[in-house]
């Protein structure tokens, strides 16, 4: 799970995700209208680069006289997020309720913190993209068999019962990867021994946590485009 300080650096550097992140957490804290204040200005610096989940929420702050806004602020958001094809009446936002299900790709999330396994269920469900969670390798091995149209494996490495590499090489040694790009998602920084290891299983990135919501998703639709 991301330490609020982790959280804080990521929203001052730019993330969009982190900022609505934070914005929430002092939400949540607010004992006094000046918080609200202080959630809405990283609502509105995520808003400001393209979270429509931050424009629905400024648009309701300003509707509840929770913040100081101008008369047609809350209008101006909701329009910006019709712009992007989503209804501005709904909380839970995804780019992709457009898609037929046959069109959506499907990512398995290999992760055992449920708090990270949900910030990136989220952020591949805003992107459009199905998700299988699992816990560990062996979940993995199950998912892989019982899912045939994974199209990307995210991959930690320190997990109970069987780790990342373990997981990875069970599917090579196998023959189940089929060509499935992977990106290795974990807080261990890479080693020369690592770098070996990447090139033997054919690991496409590796990001070390905590890492930016955009460098992520970039590197999604990379490899699965």
């Amino acid at each position: 799970m991301l330490k609020f300080h982790e959280i804080l650096q990521l929203a001052d550097n730019g993330d969009s995700y982190a900022q609505c992140e934070l914005a929430a957490l002092l939400e949540s804290s607010a004992n006094d209208p000046s918080r609200y204040e202080e959630a809405a200005h990283y609502w509105r610096l995520a808003a400001e680069n393209g979270s429509v989940r931050a424009m629905l929420r400024i648009a309701e702050l300003c509707d509840l006289e929770l913040i100081i806004h101008d008369d047609e602020e809350g209008q101006l958001w909701r329009r910006k997020a019709a712009k992007k094809g989503l209804h501005s009446g709904s909380s839970d936002i995804r780019n992709s309720d457009s898609q037929s299900q046959d069109q959506r790709k499907k990512v398995l999330i290999l992760e055992d913190d449920p708090d990270i396994q949900d910030w990136l269920h989220e952020l591949l469900a805003e992107e459009g993209f199905d998700t299988v969670k699992a816990n560990n390798g062996i979940e993995g091995i199950d998912a892989i068999k019982n899912n045939h149209d994974i199209k990307l494996l995210l991959v930690d490495l320190a997990m109970p019962k069987m780790g990342g590499l373990e997981f990875i090489q069970y599917l090579a040694d196998h023959n189940l990867l089929n060509e499935i790009p992977i990106i290795i998602a974990t807080g261990s920084f890479k080693t020369k021994e690592h770098d070996h290891i990447e090139r033997q299983l054919m690991v496409s990135s590796w990001l070390v946590k905590p890492f930016e919501s955009e460098k992520f998703i970039r590197l999604v639709h990379r490899f699965v485009s």
